[in-house]
């Protein structure tokens, strides 16, 4: 797997992912309705990535890299979700030096996300280009999906 860490609802801490006493839920197979985020992240703008269960484009649109995109992001997933009626969101963006560490932040501290099951999945750049290489016919937003 390419993934360079993740970050559950619980606080950040070296080695620690998960709250003690959390109850562990059931993820992949087609019991589980999800929504896909994929973040591209870069120094002054994100690009996000909406993606249906079935993995059809929902959206996709610009955001500052500020405050204001992050609540923006935030807002638009809590739409999707309520439109689609999904149980669970799951958002992958790749570590792009310091510049989506508050991006991260913001999306795990946010009350209207904290409503609902949500993972956070930072990826290393450079695995998800190679791996990206060697399939061509596979977009780079579905390379975190949970098999």
């Amino acid at each position: 797997m390419i993934l360079i860490r993740e970050v559950a609802d619980a606080p950040v801490i070296t080695g620690i992912s998960k709250p003690a006493g959390l109850k562990k839920r059931k993820w992949g197979g087609d019991n589980v309705e999800q929504l896909y985020v994929g973040i591209d992240v870069s120094s002054t703008k994100h690009a996000a990535y909406f993606m249906k269960p079935d993995g059809e484009k929902y959206s996709s649109f610009p955001m500052q890299n500020d405050r204001s995109g992050a609540k923006m992001i935030a807002e638009k997933i809590v739409s999707a979700r309520t439109k689609l009626g999904l149980h669970d969101v799951v958002i992958g963006m790749e570590a792009t030096s310091v510049y989506g560490d508050n991006l991260v932040y913001a999306l795990r501290e946010d009350g209207n996300l904290g409503q609902f099951h949500r993972k956070i999945y930072v990826l290393n750049p450079k695995q998800v280009k190679n791996f990206k290489k060697s399939t061509r016919s596979c977009p780079r937003t579905t390379l975190w999906t949970p098999l």
